[in-house]
């Protein structure tokens, strides 16, 4: 049995999810139901991802890497319209949120994967220490 990275295996699920939504060959879900289906599953990827990402685990991050998780997790915040218009809108910004979080997962994991990490002597606290750390560097 051949085991996947957690950060591989994260990607590729939410990588998934995004192609349901933003791909122009797949029309956006007609029903609601649906449409919020779609959402929680898209929601559940930024969580697993910012919890993959987070500072404490990796180390130094990058601006980018911080700015993504915090852009992602205050748009997964947004209560999700019920409206037919804007729950589409919605569903299309959290699937380029979670695009981007995969995007800079898949490209940091090439540049951790070049150099070493220092284990950290504390476990991470997942996205609120995610949270932390970008607003303590005056990240919007």
């Amino acid at each position: 049995m051949v085991r996947r990275s957690p950060v591989r295996s994260a990607t590729d699920a939410a990588a998934e999810t995004v192609a349901l939504v933003l791909d122009e060959s797949v029309p956006l879900p007609a029903s609601q139901t649906d449409v919020d289906d779609l959402v929680a599953r898209l929601r559940g990827h930024i969580v697993d991802l910012a919890n993959l990402l987070v500072p404490g685990r990796l180390g130094h991050a990058p601006e980018q890497l911080s700015r993504a998780v915090v852009r992602a997790d205050t748009l997964r915040h947004r209560p999700a319209p019920h409206d037919h218009v804007g729950s589409r809108i919605y569903l299309v910004r959290l699937a380029e949120v979670t695009q981007e979080l995969a995007s800079v997962a898949s490209t940091f994991e090439v540049c951790s994967a070049e150099q070493p990490r220092v284990p950290d002597p504390e476990p991470p606290q997942g996205l609120l220490h995610a949270i932390r750390f970008a607003t303590s560097k005056g990240l919007p």
